[in-house]
């Protein structure tokens, strides 16, 4: 699930800070403080909790989020906090390698830069810290040829503008999405899920089977949004999903593993 976390991921809810590092003011984005492998989100700068989250969300092939080599996805970073008044954040996409994959470019608000290990950001202007609804669009264009799983990191400052540091809130996100095509689908997934019972009635358990292994487990909305995220291992084969957590609808289950997927749908009523 989404997670907040103390920071400082894009140097904002202080928005005149002094950089220490090249002696100016700086409201815009940071590069390399995404929470990616091998980064952090700044967490000595930010210092705040709250109950609010970021999304990261594109329009990719459904079930199984799925792109097209070579086409190009709108994209959207949404931040949620009751008490933010300016937002901010930072995105990478990376491969299996955790190497930058594809291409970013920056809608109204954002702009791209690399950051100091060569990975390329997508992060917030001077002027889109202060967008009144937290959501930044832009586009992602997949590489021309074969990638396998692509993964987007992207963390978020959700600010109060009180002019320090204090108060603001850190959320982060993850987004996997993987290669179509015939040959590519063929190398990429996972056999099909099983769900029992299926239909089910919300408040009850769903049994899902899995093979040996461990497994990255996602439940999602019809429109993308991840409603449970969790770690399928150890479960001796079977992973029990609280639909607890879920109100009645029809969900996409989404499992992961060395960079395979697969799908399924489920209807909890």
């Amino acid at each position: 699930m989404k997670k907040a976390i103390l920071g400082c991921v894009i140097g904002l809810g202080l928005f005149t800070a002094y950089n220490a590092f090249t002696g100016v003011q700086n409201s815009s984005g940071k590069t390399g403080y995404t929470g990616s492998p091998g980064e952090t989100t700044c967490s000595s700068c930010h210092s705040g909790t709250g109950t609010g989250n970021v999304n990261v969300t594109g329009n990719f092939i459904t079930p199984g989020n799925f792109y097209v080599n070579g086409q190009t996805y709108n994209m959207s970073v949404v931040i949620t906090d009751p008490t933010a008044s300016r937002y901010g954040f930072g995105l990478e996409a990376l491969d299996t390698n955790n190497m930058s994959i594809g291409t970013l470019t920056a809608g109204s608000g954002s702009q791209v830069q690399n950051a100091p290990n060569g990975r390329q950001n997508i992060i917030h202007t001077n002027g889109g810290s202060t967008s009144s609804n937290g959501t930044f669009n832009f586009t992602w264009t997949a590489p021309p040829t074969y990638a396998g799983r692509v993964k987007f990191y992207v963390a978020a400052n959700a600010a109060n503008g009180n002019g320090s540091d204090s108060g603001d809130k850190i959320y982060t996100d993850t987004l996997s999405v993987f290669t179509s095509g015939p040959t590519q689908m063929a190398n990429n997934i996972l056999p099909q899920i099983g769900i029992s019972p299926n239909p089910v009635i919300q408040g009850n358990t769903a049994r899902i089977q899995l093979q040996s292994g461990a497994y990255a487990l996602e439940v999602l909305d019809l429109s993308g949004k991840v409603m449970i995220r969790a770690k399928a291992a150890d479960h001796a084969g079977v992973y029990e999903l609280p639909t607890q957590l879920l109100t009645t609808g029809i969900y996409y289950i989404r499992l992961e593993q060395e960079g395979k997927v697969s799908s399924s749908r489920i209807w909890v009523r």
